[in-house]
């Protein structure tokens, strides 16, 4: 039985971080409002994958890729997040047992 639409698996990527500072670090390189430099210079917004392999503790795959899982494959609030947030968008920070988590959703079925 597919609940939430159908939805069976997701392709998701994530960026785990310990601390909140960094996982706030990696947001704001993703959506283009990371400063640095005196005087601070606003960089560019990064990619997913990117932003994983320079801020994220779970070096387990390359660029946060964590491949297709069901919804039972996950921990509670990560699966919630990761089946909630749209394909080919990344959510905001949240916070599970493991740390602080920005979930990027490759693809669904």
């Amino acid at each position: 039985g597919g609940k939430g639409g159908g939805v069976s698996k997701v392709k998701a990527r994530h960026i785990l971080c310990e601390k909140h500072a960094k996982i706030m670090e990696a947001y704001s390189r993703l959506n283009g409002t990371f400063q640095e430099g005196d005087p601070p210079t606003t960089l560019p917004a990064m990619d997913f994958p990117a932003v994983a392999r320079l801020l994220s503790e779970d070096k387990a795959r390359s660029g946060g890729d964590l491949g297709w899982n069901t919804r039972e494959a996950w921990s509670g609030d990560f699966a919630k997040v990761a089946f909630e947030t749209p394909k080919g968008t990344y959510s905001q920070p949240f916070r599970t047992a493991f740390g602080y988590h920005i979930v990027y959703v490759d693809d669904r079925k």
